[in-house]
């Protein structure tokens, strides 16, 4: 389990009631915000001293108050944590009065913070995401930020439809799929073993097929967007593992040789997913020391439906 020290002034957002206190007048939200920041962060650094790896921050942040600024809490946060919700809408943003993004994320990521996208229900609008990408201004992550309130309701369900949206704004393909895969890996400090598809890795692989669409895509906020393409999820398989072997994960092998298991249309799939894989090269991914029946072999025996113009998503960890 990857767990998070989330910053709120009364714990996670759920969406139901329980026993925690929700009167802001039984509290100085400012100071609780401020206090709780400087807190999660000495936790986490002392933590981090006791265990000999980092463990980070993640903070979302939304409408914060008046006595509460963006600058303070960028300027808590060290190389390797992150600052979640970056399209949100309310209150202090990080766009300038003329739609430019302002140089307070652009400094926080020289210093090695991740901008994680953290996508939601109301976390985002089409208008900042179009002013952020005009701006030569991606997130490093895209998450789908689905809780069991928005679970299935548009227009956040999933980490797939974030993806779509993020396309239909203006983000290009490749900064998309690194966005779920190998940044995230990265951030999360286990690039060793996800985020890419390489050599000794877990053969965890989603084939996606990625399709034109007319579909107009709708924000909370009333804005709209024409949809470009939609990205949708073939075949999806996580390295099988026998019972003699749990705790283990399933790797690609070096240099076997296999006929394969899988059935034409699947070999098919995975021939088109090969080329993508080289064209898409700055994700990190290796292909050379092994072939299409290696992969072929390792996921086992399957019919997907043709897979078109496939594209690679490995190892997403958005969400």
């Amino acid at each position: 389990m990857l767990a998070y020290l989330h910053v709120s002034p009364y714990g996670v957002h759920s969406g139901y009631i329980h026993a925690e206190n929700h009167d802001p007048a039984g509290f100085n939200e400012a100071e609780i915000i401020k206090k709780a920041l400087k807190r999660a962060v000495e936790i986490a650094d002392h933590v981090s001293a006791l265990a000999g790896k980092q463990f980070i921050v993640d903070v979302h942040y939304d409408n914060l108050p008046e006595v509460v600024h963006m600058a303070e809490i960028l300027d808590t946060l060290h190389p390797g944590d992150v600052i979640s919700h970056v399209m949100q809408v309310h209150g202090e943003t990080m766009f300038e009065p003329d739609g430019t993004v302002n140089q307070l994320p652009k400094e926080a990521r020289k210093r090695g913070i991740w901008v994680d996208d953290c996508h939601g229900r109301v976390h985002w609008s089409f208008e900042n995401l179009k002013k952020a990408y005009a701006d030569g201004f991606y997130p490093d992550i895209i998450s789908s930020d689905v809780v069991r309130i928005s679970m299935f309701i548009k227009p956040g369900s999933s980490l797939v439809h974030a993806m779509c949206v993020n396309s239909a704004a203006g983000m290009d393909d490749l900064s998309i799929f690194k966005a779920i895969t190998y940044t995230p890996a990265k951030a999360l400090g286990i690039l060793d073993k996800a985020g890419t598809l390489d050599i000794g890795k877990p053969a965890d692989v989603c084939i996606i097929d990625v399709r034109n669409t007319d579909e107009v895509y709708l924000d909370w906020w009333g804005g709209s967007r024409p949809g470009n393409k939609v990205f949708v999820p073939m075949m999806t398989r996580r390295s099988p593992v026998p019972p003699r072997d749990r705790g283990k994960a399933r790797t690609f092998p070096k240099h076997r040789a296999s006929t394969g298991g899988a059935g034409p249309v699947f070999h098919s799939a995975l021939a088109v997913l090969v080329q993508k894989i080289q064209q898409y090269g700055g994700l990190g991914i290796s292909i050379q020391d092994f072939s299409v029946s290696d992969v072929a072999e390792q996921l086992g025996p399957a019919d997907p439906p043709p897979a078109g113009d496939a594209l690679l998503a490995y190892g997403g960890l958005g969400g």
